[in-house]
Formats: structure tokens, C-alpha cells, sequence
């Protein structure tokens, strides 16, 4: 019984831990589409190059601009 209680105490210290350590979520901040600038804050955008594009058109048009 003793162990139990031991056991449940530390579970709770742990989640209260867990709670207070804020969580680093990685953000895509102000970026922006490299051809139309179109915000990517709620999209999962396309990379190339390092590059980010909100659609598969605006990829298109990058490759065919830089041929």
C-alpha cells in the first residue's frame, strides 16, 4: 500500500512538471509563398530548394522561370 501512494505521488509530480514546461512548437511564423505571397501560417507548404511555395503551380512556375 505504501508504494502505491509513493508511486501515485510521483506521478503527480510529474505531470505537474509536464504541465508547468512550456512547449516549443516549431511555428512557421510570417513566411510566405516564394512566387504569389501568399501566407503558408495555416498551410503545410511545398520546398524546394529551401524555398516554400503554397501550391503545386507555384512550384511549376518556379522551375519554368528558372530553365
Amino acid at each position: 500500500m505504501r508504494m502505491k501512494i509513493e508511486r501515485e505521488r510521483r506521478a503527480r509530480a510529474a505531470e505537474a512538471r509536464l504541465k508547468s514546461t512550456p512547449i516549443n512548437l516549431p511555428s512557421i511564423g510570417n513566411v510566405v509563398c516564394t512566387i504569389c505571397g501568399k501566407s503558408l501560417s495555416e498551410l503545410v507548404p511545398f520546398e524546394v530548394s529551401e524555398l516554400k511555395f503554397c501550391s503545386v503551380k507555384c512550384v511549376k512556375n518556379y522551375r519554368e522561370s528558372t530553365l
